[in-house]
């Protein structure tokens, strides 16, 4: 791993790494610990716990005088991987209703992506690079990714790097304009139609909308 991959938070800002997953490792390996940034005073991000099984990790980061992240000096040398943010899930707890691109949870608690079902019903399922057929009474549970969410009434919306978007209606048409950036800097983006009420999204809006997802209503608790 380069150096730069491993120091991930000196090309991040405070908006990019606030509420990410990280997993910190210290004593050798002895205490792993996994815990979503909070913002702590000023723009300092850390455990949510001051003292978590007895390591004391609070403020993890601040901001350095060039905007990107700096960590703060800790007790006991640690080492820190950011973690993927989970996707939300929806469980369908009836064989019949899986689909593909599901994750099906057997009984021991495995889980395998759902790659394809059979004209009788069974579930095939990728393990190992291979597709394999999955017996019906391993089935305990399947998990279905909940789409993004992204802006669906009018009002103040941010995304998840606290960009901010004002969403109006014309006529029975729903639409999104960004007007501040995640650094703060305010301006005028685009105007992008996301869609008619009682119809679908449309869809080149909601593929540019995804990569910001997602969102949240401006007066929802952040």
């Amino acid at each position: 791993m380069e150096e730069h991959d491993k120091r991930f938070w000196r090309n991040m800002t405070f908006a990019q790494l606030r509420n990410r997953r990280v997993r910190v490792s210290a004593y050798g390996g002895d205490m792993i610990l996994e815990f979503r940034l909070t913002p702590g005073i000023g723009h300092t991000l850390g455990a949510r716990q001051y003292t978590v099984n007895g390591f004391d990790i609070g403020e993890l980061f601040h901001e350095g005088h060039d905007g990107f992240m700096e960590l703060t000096r800790q007790k006991a040398p640690v080492s820190i991987k950011l973690l993927p943010d989970e996707p939300e899930y929806k469980i369908i707890e009836d064989i019949t209703g899986v689909q593909p691109g599901d994750v099906f949870v057997q009984t021991n608690g495995n889980k395998y992506p759902v790659q394809e079902i059979t004209d009788d019903g069974h579930c095939l399922v990728l393990i190992d690079s291979n597709t394999y057929r999955i017996d019906d009474d391993a089935f305990d549970h399947a998990l279905r990714p909940a789409p993004a969410r992204i802006p669906d009434r009018p009002g103040l919306w941010e995304d998840k790097s606290d960009g901010l978007y004002t969403v109006w209606k014309n006529g029975q048409e729903l639409w999104i304009m960004q007007i501040r950036e995640s650094d703060g800097r305010w301006m005028n983006g685009p105007a992008l139609l996301i869609g008619k009420t009682g119809e679908n999204v449309n869809d080149s809006t909601t593929k540019d909308l995804s990569s910001k997802a997602p969102f949240r209503f401006h007066d929802e608790e952040l």
